[in-house]
């Protein structure tokens, strides 16, 4: 915080209230009459401790306040698609051409080539699939691991429905905690200790858009694990930024690279496509064996993909101004509905309920996801690749506003717990997450209260190493062996502040 202003002039901002007073104790007004106090709640100055009293600041009731006069909070949304208005019209304009004019097998496939180029890779290394999941599904179909087979995964941090495309496949999870430094990365040395004879493959998590293991100790891993015939994943779902690094990641000689590296470009991440994923698979046989399966499928719904581009329209539209989010929090609170779930299902690919029928549930998820992408959807991913060959702006913006509030949380909020990493792991931030000691819940709806919508499911990352937890739709709690509580502490006081995605003010 900061004060500022002449002649007993005192300005004060709320962002930096000392924790020690509660949200609803105060609410402050600005006086812009001449000689009265100015006050603006976010810059109080550190040293003002609790109790100390100030003549010019009146006190009211935030919540009584607002119930009796019904006032609409501006508030700052939890992100913004990484998608331009022109970007929209293109996808627009082409779900309406392939509409009238369905095109040939040819097109496609002259499309999947120039994703292939702009890639920068051997075209017979690289899948496109309607999504991660599918890919992976996919990857697994043509691999045809035995029953019984097993899968260490490292940081335990991933998708629900990753596992549950690893379960249907009759694949179990090995799960294996974070070092007890606490630091997001890949515990090499337990990861090694915990194989077994039906250990098939390592998987390699970057969860939130940070690099859990530096490519010097990937390539080393890769070399380890090939020694010992298993098998590598990399899910780099929510680590792209450009095809360029892309690219550069893999340029090593193929037997230092993982099996299988994956880029996801669904509604919330970089690039996005509104949907889409690239799969970089090392062997040439399993990749063209993942075409073949693939050509069975039947082809996703344009229809399908043209809500899509609907529901980025209004997000976009709604997202662009504090006021427009102030009003539908204000509605949702009037109408009693849930404002986070609304907002989070309307982000999601794939829907499926939770049941204890976990066959009925998992051939659920595999109808949704076996569907090759439509023309209208890998037009647009080849649009975005072709852009991100260049130098990504917003990436470094959104770098740079990241390191900021980075150093503004840690000088600031001494109770708020950023995520530990060396300095060899590159992060992205495709999500800031920050790890509160309280109950999240409460610090988010106090934060909504004040216009920041911070919430804990802007992701659908989970811990998979937790007891008596269902992995999504699966219902079936993890062997104990498999217990992660460094990982399953974290992911439980977790929320995600709204700057990643988001342009915003020096004020904001």
């Amino acid at each position: 915080g900061s004060s500022k202003g002449g002649g007993g002039e005192c300005v004060m901002h709320d962002a930096a209230i000392p924790a020690t007073i509660e949200p609803d104790d105060c609410v402050v007004r600005r006086e812009e009459e001449e000689g009265k106090g100015v006050i603006n709640d976010a810059s109080i100055p550190e040293s003002i401790e609790h109790g100390e009293s100030y003549p010019c600041v009146k006190l009211a009731s935030v919540s009584s306040l607002r119930s009796r006069c019904g006032i609409i909070q501006r508030t700052i949304p939890r992100g913004g698609l990484d998608i331009s208005r022109s970007d929209l019209v293109f996808a627009t304009l082409r779900f309406l051409y392939h509409n009238v004019l369905k095109n040939s097998y040819d097109r496609r496939e002259r499309i999947m080539a120039s994703i292939s180029s702009m890639c920068s890779l051997n075209p017979s290394q690289i899948a496109v699939g309607s999504s991660v999941r599918s890919l992976f599904h996919l990857y697994l179909s043509a691999k045809s691991y035995p029953p019984g087979s097993e899968v260490v995964i490292s940081p335990p941090i991933e998708i629900p429905t990753m596992i549950d495309v690893l379960k249907y496949h009759g694949i179990s999870v090995r799960s294996v905690d974070i070092p007890p430094d606490g630091k997001i990365q890949v515990d090499i040395s337990t990861v090694q200790k915990s194989i077994s004879k039906d250990t098939v493959a390592l998987m390699i998590v970057h969860p939130f858009g940070l690099q859990s293991i530096s490519p010097e100790n990937l390539q080393s891993l890769c070399e380890w694990a090939r020694s010992k015939r298993i098998d590598v994943w990399e899910d780099s779902a929510e680590c792209f930024s450009s095809t360029h690094e892309m690219s550069a990641s893999l340029s090593s000689s193929r037997c230092c690279v993982p099996d299988i590296c994956l880029y996801s470009f669904g509604m919330m991440k970089t690039s996005t496509a509104l949907g889409g994923g690239i799969a970089i698979v090392k062997d040439e046989f399993v990749r063209s064996k993942m075409e073949r399966l693939e050509r069975r499928w039947m082809t996703a719904s344009e229809w399908d993909y043209g809500r899509k581009i609907i529901v980025a329209w209004v997000l976009t539209i709604l997202g662009s101004s504090p006021w427009i989010v102030g009003l539908i929090v204000r509605c949702c609170t009037l109408f009693g509905m849930d404002y986070d779930s609304m907002v989070t299902s309307s982000l999601r690919n794939y829907k499926v309920k939770v049941t204890t029928d976990r066959d009925a549930a998992c051939k659920e998820l595999i109808r949704q996801i076996e569907k090759r992408p439509c023309t209208t959807l890998l037009a647009t991913l080849c649009r975005r690749l072709g852009q991100s060959k260049r130098d990504n702006k917003a990436v470094f913006r959104r770098l740079a506003r990241c390191e900021l509030v980075s150093r503004l949380v840690s000088q600031h909020c001494p109770n708020v717990s950023l995520p530990c990493y060396d300095s060899c792991q590159k992060n992205g931030y495709w999500l800031f997450p920050v790890f509160v000691p309280d109950s999240r819940d409460e610090v988010s709806k106090r934060l909504l209260s004040y216009g920041f919508d911070v919430p804990h499911g802007a992701s659908q990352l989970r811990c998979t190493g937790t007891t008596g937890v269902d992995h999504g739709i699966d219902g079936s709690a993890v062997d104990k062996s498999s217990y992660c509580p460094r990982a399953n502490a974290i992911m439980k006081n977790v929320l995600y502040l709204p700057v990643s995605s988001l342009e915003m003010t020096e004020y904001d």
